[in-house]
């Protein structure tokens, strides 16, 4: 093996998270290339199952909550914390820093464009997530910050 990571979903969601012990201030640093993949993206301060956190998402298509996006999952679907239409391509490799620090999240892909918000913070797991596609996983590190 080559020590790539290949995470593939059908129309349903495939998810992976980091076994370390959760953080509430943290950072995730992933290199990943999307193939039809209908959203990708990191995920920070997740319960332990995988539930709730917030996502920094890449998207296939033009949408209200945006091209690229860092959102929490609420009962009605998503909230949308920060948005952009930012233009992505599938078979690229995109660098995310996906950061939380004393409630202030910043997701930024190099050589493109950062979103940052605001939200409580609790500690939680860090990962990453493929909806409906494949994705291929060169980098993967997550740190604590203090």
């Amino acid at each position: 093996h080559d020590g790539h990571l290949r995470l593939t979903a059908g129309s349903d969601r495939a998810q992976i998270l980091v076994e370390a012990p959760p953080l509430r201030n943290g950072r995730l640093t992933l290199t990943m290339t999307g193939s039809n993949a209908g959203r990708m993206g990191g995920i920070a301060l997740a319960s332990p199952d995988g539930e709730g956190g917030v996502e920094a998402a890449l998207t296939a298509r033009y949408s209200p909550d945006g091209k690229v996006y860092l959102a929490r999952p609420n009962a009605s679907g998503r909230q949308v914390l920060a948005r952009d239409w930012f233009n992505i391509s599938d078979h690229i490799a995109y660098r995310l820093t996906f950061e939380v620090h004393d409630g202030k999240l910043r997701a930024a892909w190099k050589n493109m464009l950062e979103l940052t918000a605001s939200v409580d913070a609790t500690a939680g797991q860090f990962g990453l997530f493929v909806d409906g596609g494949t994705v291929l996983v060169t980098d993967l590190r997550v740190e604590t910050l203090a």
